[in-house]
C-alpha cells in the first residue's frame, strides 16, 4: 500500500463502543473487499455504505439533525464518486462544525500528487491508494501507531 501521512504524528485510530464505519464508494468490488478487510481486522463496528457523494452528505445530515444517532468513527472515502466527488464530500464534511473531528481516510486509485495535495488541503487525515493492506488496517483499528511506508505529505 502506498500511503501518505506525517511520520512524526502518525495516524492512529481505535474503534470502541457502539461506533461505526462509513464506507463511501461506488465500486461493488471495492466495497466487498473493504468489508472483508475490516472483518479480517476484527472490526466489529457496523459498516454503513453510501455509493455516491450525495448519499454521503445526506447520511451526515440525518445524523447531525438527530443527536441520538452516532456519527461514524471513521470515514473511508473514494475520490471518484457519482453525483458529488469525494473532494466535494470532504469539503462539505470539514465545513460542518459537528464533523470537523471525524477522521477521513481517502482511498483512491489515483496516485497523482495533485489529488493527494488537494485531499490534504481539504482536510483529509490520511490518503492511501486502493487498497489498504490487511496488516495496515489491523494496526489502524487496534489503535497502534501507524507509520505508512511513504511518509511524503504532512496531513497533521
Amino acid at each position: 500500500m502506498k500511503a501518505l501521512s506525517n511520520p512524526e504524528t502518525p495516524f492512529t485510530f481505535n474503534i470502541t463502543g457502539p461506533n461505526s464505519v462509513l464506507l463511501v464508494d461506488d465500486d461493488d468490488d471495492a466495497i466487498l473487499l473493504i468489508q472483508l478487510l475490516l472483518k479480517r481486522a476484527q472490526v466489529s463496528a457496523p459498516v454503513h455504505i453510501t455509493t455516491d457523494g450525495e448519499q454521503a452528505v445526506a447520511y451526515f445530515q440525518s445524523r447531525l439533525a438527530n443527536p441520538a444517532e452516532l456519527l461514524p468513527s471513521i470515514v473511508f472515502l473514494d475520490l471518484r464518486l457519482p453525483r458529488q466527488s469525494g473532494f466535494e464530500v470532504l469539503k462539505w464534511i470539514r465545513a460542518q462544525p459537528g464533523l470537523k473531528d471525524v477522521p477521513v481516510l481517502i482511498m483512491s486509485s489515483s496516485n497523482r500528487l495533485t489529488d493527494m495535495e488537494t485531499a490534504k488541503a481539504l482536510g483529509a487525515d490520511f490518503y492511501c491508494e486502493k487498497y489498504p493492506a490487511l496488516e495496515d488496517l489491523i494496526a489502524l483499528f487496534a489503535g497502534k501507531t501507524f507509520f505508512p511506508p511513504i511518509p511524503t505529505l504532512d496531513f497533521g
